[in-house]
């Protein structure tokens, strides 16, 4: 499509980034419920904790990066 092509505005590459973030956030809610029952259920509270706060920051720390070569990419475009 317009993506393969090159041919892509702006408003429509922020959106199509948009919606895959919200798809990362999704993915991510589901993951953390289900990491939280499965260790809930092996009585590891302390470990459950550490090591959910470690993915979720890592999680973020991609979503950040990912918002910030977005806010690039749409800078970019609109200064060309």
């Amino acid at each position: 499509g317009e993506f393969t092509k090159g041919k892509v505005q702006p408003i429509q590459l922020k959106k199509r980034i948009l919606l895959c973030r919200s798809r990362m956030l999704e993915d991510l809610k589901e993951f953390v419920l289900f990491y939280i029952n499965s260790k809930k259920q092996e009585k590891e509270p302390e470990t459950v904790d550490f090591e959910l706060k470690q993915k979720l920051e890592e999680r973020n720390e991609l979503l950040e990066t990912v918002a910030n070569r977005v806010n690039q990419l749409e800078a970019k475009l609109k200064k060309d």
